[in-house]
């Protein structure tokens, strides 16, 4: 008959074996839930933001069409005479027309006299006007005639939706 006492010695070993092996695998979970509990309570660190240079505006005014409006400093005018002006970047702008003479084929005019070019909503002055819409570079422009009411000219517009609101608070009429 074989004898017991070396099996049970091996058997609790084992169980020994299996329980060190146990605590040490649940201290080294406690542990690193603790890091993490602690890592979590860490307020997040503040992030810089970058200064931007504030925005700045120039004026322009135009005598012969009688307006006024503000256009973003950067921009430069691009094609100007004593009544049309065009004032802007590669991607937004600002352009007017008043007098146009009749045998020239002016843009604005074209696309206001098109019934296929788009239309828009926009509100000048607190009242809503349907005004065309044409898709340009990365937003429309937005082409409308607006009647001065100093001067008694018409003077036909073109502003990027993207200025659109600028032009909006800025437009004003002069003698």
């Amino acid at each position: 008959m074989k004898k017991k006492g070396p099996a049970i010695l091996i058997i609790s070993l084992i169980i020994f074996l299996v329980f060190v092996v146990g605590t040490r695998y649940g201290q080294k979970v406690e542990k690193t839930n603790k890091v993490i509990d602690y890592l979590i309570s860490l307020p997040p660190s503040p992030t810089v933001q970058p200064t931007q240079a504030p925005v700045e505006f120039e004026k322009y005014s135009n005598k012969s069409c009688g307006i006024s409006f503000l256009y973003l400093s950067g921009f430069k005018p691009t094609q100007e005479s004593s009544d049309s002006a065009s004032i802007g970047d590669i991607n937004r702008s600002v352009s007017f027309l008043c007098n146009p003479a009749e045998d020239k084929n002016y843009n604005i005019i074209r696309y206001l006299n098109d019934p296929q070019t788009a239309t828009a909503e926009v509100t000048l002055e607190n009242k809503k006007m349907v005004v065309k819409s044409i898709a340009a570079g990365a937003g429309n422009i937005y082409l409308f005639s607006l009647k001065n009411p100093l001067n008694g000219k018409v003077v036909f517009f073109g502003v990027s939706d993207s200025l659109y609101p600028l032009f909006e608070k800025s437009l004003e009429f002069m003698k």
